[in-house]
């Protein structure tokens, strides 16, 4: 919760815990089977905007991700072509902090998921402008990842970008965590 309230109030906040152990580089994205189930779902919704929210935890060169909330309802928003990264400042804080209160501060916010507008699996390109928008909104950095999702050869791909350590953005793994589906079909089209 402290990064993502940080992020939208601009303040550094000092954090009750701040003499932790540095977290590593993130080497590997790990989807748990509930964020699987969900990005899945939302590749079968009827093409649009689609983006949201992902808490998760640093175990060594680790990242797993343990939930993925939506953007919030259309409604909120002023446009109806919103950015693909925008997401309403009240709903981002109070996923924020249910999930600090569930997890008791152990899973935070650790990024954004997208999904191109027409659900298939988007070029290189387009990705790394959303990453350059993310990053210069301060959404995305060493630890704060873009996830993408989407359809590629009849099947359901995921892949992360990350900041490297020379200020650019890289792609990170992303496996499937324990109790997932062994694959993800696209939906049978006549």
């Amino acid at each position: 919760m402290m990064r993502l309230l940080q992020h939208h109030v601009m303040t550094p906040i000092p954090r009750k815990d701040s003499v932790r152990t540095p977290k590593k580089a993130v080497e590997r994205i790990v989807l748990q089977p509930n964020v699987v189930d969900s990005l899945f779902q939302q590749l079968h919704l009827p093409a649009r905007v689609c983006g949201g929210l992902l808490f998760g935890h640093h175990e060594g060169h680790e990242l797993h991700i343990v939930l993925a909330s939506s953007a919030g309802s259309p409604e909120w928003y002023a446009q109806p072509t919103r950015s693909v990264l925008a997401v309403d400042t009240r709903f981002a804080l109070g996923w924020a902090e249910a999930v600090s209160a569930v997890w008791g501060g152990h899973v935070d916010w650790c990024g954004n998921w997208t999904i191109h507008p027409t659900t298939q699996w988007p070029s290189d390109k387009w990705a790394r402008e959303q990453f350059a928008t993310g990053h210069q909104q301060g959404l995305f950095d060493e630890f704060h990842l873009l996830l993408l999702a989407g359809w590629r050869d009849g099947s359901a791909e995921f892949l992360a970008y990350l900041e490297d350590h020379n200020g650019n953005p890289a792609t990170v793994p992303v496996s499937l965590g324990a109790g997932s589906p062994a694959s993800l079909p696209a939906p049978f089209t006549p």
